[in-house]
């Protein structure tokens, strides 16, 4: 869902970047999106949804779930502002 977010507000660029702001922009969008995609795979992987066994489940430190969360928001409001331009 990150990438076709990404590809339907025209994000994912096939130029080279124009300036050093936008080369140095892009890493970090590229980073947080990085971020989110194996996030999403480790949820996929390690959680207790699509019928896997509860007892079984990877423990998350709330400190890392809470960097995960804040960096999606972090990315989904990027997006938003992106979105409106």
């Amino acid at each position: 869902m990150t990438s076709q977010c990404f590809n339907e507000l025209g994000l994912t660029p096939n130029d080279e970047p124009k300036t050093d702001s936008e080369r140095h922009t892009r890493k970090i969008v590229s980073a947080a999106k990085k971020m989110i995609l194996t996030a999403n795979e480790f949820r996929n992987a390690a959680g207790a949804g699509h019928g896997r066994d509860v007892d079984n489940e990877t423990e998350v430190a709330a400190a890392d779930a809470s960097l995960v969360t804040s960096c999606g928001l972090i990315l989904a409001s990027w997006l938003i502002k992106n979105s409106e331009n």
